[in-house]
Formats: structure tokens, sequence, C-alpha cells
């Protein structure tokens, strides 16, 4: 090997090591499986049929009920919205205020959803600049007791509107929700109040409190002097029995480093294509 490509060789795999220590943003995965125990679906988006007769008090029949489901939760933890714990519900007790972590603001991008159905994804109706809320809470005891929570859910809405006269516009409203909530009182399967951690949860520890569910609505119409009329086009429901929920820490490098990997590489590459023929002298 001559000396000018053996230093640029070692450059090389110095600047792509190097970026084991790099900056990164870092990104919380949770990923579940279920099944679906109740639902309606008046426009068939879940893909299995519409609901002959269906509201939210009462899901029968339901078209969807037995099919396996994928959930994931991307929460983007460089975003976290600030703790916050209001007066009322579970924080109205002081004495948990240790124990618990959660934030409901109405900053939306910092958890991503996606759901699917007996392998059919179900679209999130919420193209452009949504508003709604992204949240996520986390207990590790409760009044004093062993007490494990994860919740992450978030709710999107979308209303486009198009003016198409002096007095009349069209107008598309879209809403997308999803949640889930997983506890366990017996033990313990969180190691602190920070999200940034990675944690496993099964149906062996399910109690009463463990849910998740999926809701879509999409509703066009238009006023005219003041007279509206709306058709709604979807409104679906599933409630999901969950099977297990796996919470893992994912570093993404930034754009710079991954501009560095890739240099890196680069310099490999070419520094073994240069290597090549003078190997293959050497043997001649």
């Amino acid at each position: 090997m001559k000396g000018r490509e053996s230093v640029c060789l070692l450059a090389a795999v110095a600047a792509f090591t190097s970026l084991s220590g790099a900056a990164h943003a870092n990104l919380l995965v949770v990923t579940a499986t279920g099944t679906v125990h109740d639902d309606y679906d008046t426009s068939g988006i879940f893909g299995f049929g519409v609901s002959p007769v269906g509201t939210h008090d009462v899901p029968a029949p339901n078209t969807a009920a037995g099919q396996a489901v994928s959930m994931s939760f991307t929460l983007d933890l460089d975003r976290i919205p600030t703790d916050v714990c209001q007066p009322y519900g579970a924080c109205s007790n002081p004495g948990n205020r240790a124990y618990y972590f959660t934030n409901q603001a109405l900053e939306t991008s910092w958890i991503a959803s996606s759901v699917s159905i007996g392998g059919n994804v179900v679209p999130n109706f919420t193209a452009g600049d949504p508003f709604g809320f992204a949240c996520a809470e986390l207990w590790t005891a409760y009044n004093g007791t062993t007490y494990n929570e994860f919740l992450s859910g978030s709710s999107l809405e979308f209303d486009s509107r198009t003016d198409v006269g002096p007095d009349a516009y069209t107008h598309t409203i879209a809403a997308a929700s999803t949640f889930l909530r997983v506890d366990y009182l017996a033990s313990t399967f969180l190691t602190g109040l920070a999200l940034n951690q990675t944690f496993e949860w099964t149906a062996a520890q399910s109690d009463s409190w463990s849910t998740a569910f999926v809701s879509r609505d999409l509703t066009v119409g238009g006023c005219v002097d003041s007279v509206c009329q709306d058709t709604q086009l979807v409104h679906a429901y599933a409630a999901i029995t969950l099977n297990s929920v796996h919470g893992e820490i994912v570093p993404v490098p930034e754009p710079g480093a991954l501009w560095l990997m890739l240099m890196g590489l680069v310099g490999i590459v070419g520094v073994r294509r240069r290597l090549t023929p003078t190997i293959g002298a050497s043997h001649a």
C-alpha cells in the first residue's frame, strides 16, 4: 500500500467511525399489536364493509371485529412540550406529582401515528396543516403504591375552506384520533418518568384500564347565504384489545452527520478502488 493511499484510507475510516459520537435526534418508537373487539364503520374505510347500523353508543353489527391491529407512535424526544399538570383529575392529589409526567399541548408535530387493521392501512385525512393535540403520559406510582402507566395519543383535525362566491363557500372537515394506554398494577415495566427509555408490556400485565382505539371522520359541505349543508362521508371507530406494546429508542443522525457519513463511505470506496490494481499487481 502506498503511503499516500494509506493516509487517505485511515482518514476516511476515522471520519466514518467518529460519527458514533455525532449529534443526533432521539425518537421513542412505540409499536403495539392487538385485535379489534368493537367497531362501527359507515363508509368501509377499515376495509371490511359498511356497518348497516352503527353509532358510537351502539356499535353493532361489527365489521372488523377479530381483525389483527398494528399501531405505531413515533415521539420526537427533541420536541417534547413542557410537562404540565392541570389542577384537576389525576393531579388533584399533590402527593402524586412526583410520580407523574404528562403534557397535552396544541403542539401536534412531535408525535406521528399510524394504524393498520387486518393489513389495511387506515388513512389519516389530515394533509396540510392540522390542528389538535398530541400527548404522552407516564406514571410510576399512585397514592404511594406501585402503578405503571404509559399513554400516547393524538387527535388531529383539518378544516379546508374554499370561497366560491360573495356569500358562498365549500369546506372539508377531517378528524383523525389514535390512542393507546397500558397499565400495570402488580409490578413495573417503566424505569422512571423520562420518555427516553425502552420498555415492554404484554397482555399478561393487562388490567381493566389498558385500552386503545382509532377513529376517523370526514365531512364535506358548504354554505350559501348562511344556509349550510354538510354530508358525513366517513364515520368510523374501532376499539382495540392490546396484546403487546414495545417502546424503543431510535437515534436519528442529524443532516450534517448523515453528510459526513456519506463522505466517509465515499472516501473508503474511492481508496479501495485505487488500491485494487496495486494489490493485484503485487501478486502478478
